[in-house]
């Protein structure tokens, strides 16, 4: 169970550091592609931006937090 744990722990750490370096590299297109929908305040001081897998339920449930956070922003 031990060695189990320690696998899944390190393949978490292994798919934050691909995904922190994915966002990096391609941070220009995420933060100023024109073709990208923009809901909430345009002008606002916070991007946030949201990679949605329909088949996710981690995905699905963070609609409604992100829903209430541009709500609480626009």
């Amino acid at each position: 169970i031990e060695a189990t744990q320690a696998l899944q722990a390190q393949q978490q750490k292994d798919m934050v550091v691909r995904a922190e370096s994915a966002i990096k590299a391609n941070s220009k297109d995420l933060f100023n592609n024109p073709n990208s929908p923009v809901i909430g305040n345009a002008k606002g001081d916070v991007t946030l931006i949201e990679v949605f897998d329909y088949q996710c339920d981690v995905c699905q449930r963070m609609d409604q937090p992100i829903q209430q956070l541009i709500k609480q922003n626009n």
